[in-house]
């Protein structure tokens, strides 16, 4: 099935050239990072706990031992 969806979806994602990404990339990466093309944010952001057990287990960081 992911196949199919792969498949499917792979003209929706558009990636700019490296030149217009660079462009809007923070001077600090520009220079210290001379061959980045993309900078992923992985946030988390504290919420308050869900009494349900599945959602609880859901939105848990490991990483920040709250829920995110």
């Amino acid at each position: 099935m992911l196949d199919v969806f792969g498949e499917f979806s792979k003209n929706l994602i558009v990636w700019p050239d490296r030149a217009t990404m660079r462009t809007s990339m923070p001077a600090t990466f520009r220079k210290l990072f001379k061959n980045c093309a993309v900078i992923i944010d992985c946030s988390e952001i504290f919420i308050q706990r869900p009494t349900d057990l599945c959602p609880r287990a859901t939105v848990w960081s490991n990483y920040k031992h709250h829920s995110t």
